[in-house]
Order: C-alpha cells, then structure tokens, then sequence
C-alpha cells in the first residue's frame, strides 16, 4: 500500500475505537505500536527556516516523539497540528509539550 493510501485510510479512524487503531495498526506496513507510557517528552513545536532548507519541504510544525529510532515528523498545515495537539493531549497529558508561536506555550 502507498503512503498516501495508508494516510487516506488512517484519516478514517478518527473517533474509532482503540480495537479498531490497533487492528489498523497492526495490518498498516511500516506502523510502529508505541506504549504511550515509552512517551515521556513529546513535542510540538515551530518548524523553523533550517528544518524546510535541510529537509526541502515546508510545514506547520514539527512533532518530536522523543522516542528512539524516531526523528522528526512533519506536520504539513495548521490543522494537522492542532488535531496533533488536541489528539497527544488527551492521550499524553502533561508528557505533551507545546511551543508554538499562534498557540499557548505549554510544558
């Protein structure tokens, strides 16, 4: 399966039980299940000028898993970054750390 088809398809588990992510998880090539108690510093933060010139694309924001074998992930518009921190929140807590310059900063 493509990327953009495994992306259209997880769009659709939006509001789908945990049965349904990790079933869909389970069965998407490439997805990696992450224990959300292995997150102990996830970031959202501004993507800056020297992200888009050493990765060549532009985006929103940045989401940092703080996990190993994990790097940077692109959030390519505003409301793929506020479903990020709307989403991490609720499942992260206070382990979700939020730097944005048109959101509230938090830590």
């Amino acid at each position: 399966m493509s990327n953009i088809r495994d992306a259209e398809g997880l769009a659709g588990l939006e509001g789908a039980s945990e049965a349904a992510i990790l079933e869909t998880a389970l069965n998407t090539s490439g997805a990696v299940i992450i224990p959300a108690g292995e997150l102990q510093q996830v970031r959202i933060e501004s993507a800056g000028t020297w992200f888009a010139l050493t990765r060549g694309i532009k985006c929103a924001a940045i989401l940092k898993l703080g996990y190993s074998n994990f790097g940077t992930l692109a959030l390519p518009s505003l409301t793929d970054a506020r479903r990020a921190v709307e989403g991490l929140t609720a499942l992260l807590g206070n382990a979700l750390h939020v730097n944005l310059p048109w959101g509230a900063k938090r830590s």
